[in-house]
């Protein structure tokens, strides 16, 4: 399906450009506060299975997000797929 029909913005905007990278960095502040600062890693697999439990098992399962009413990553989409899905059954 085409970003336009789905009333995406696909984003081109000069390097630097705060407004695009909020997400990405408020990411990265909480994967900070949350998970990589308040532990040492012995090897880079110990820190590689710790990203991977941080992002798959809590940060897209369980945490709210404020900028998709406060529903987690994987709730959001759910709900996105399901209007899809609703919308071409409807357009049938």
């Amino acid at each position: 399906m085409q970003p336009k029909k789905l009333n995406i913005v696909q984003s081109f905007s000069a390097k630097g450009c705060s407004f695009d990278n909020a997400v990405v960095e408020a990411f990265f502040k909480f994967l900070n506060a949350e998970e990589t600062n308040r532990r040492y890693y012995s090897t880079f697999a110990d820190l590689q299975l710790s990203l991977f439990e941080y992002i798959d098992g809590f940060y897209n399962l369980k945490r709210p997000h404020s900028a998709i009413d406060f529903l987690s990553p994987n709730d959001f989409e759910s709900k996105f797929l399901g209007f899809i899905s609703l919308g071409a059954a409807t357009s049938s």
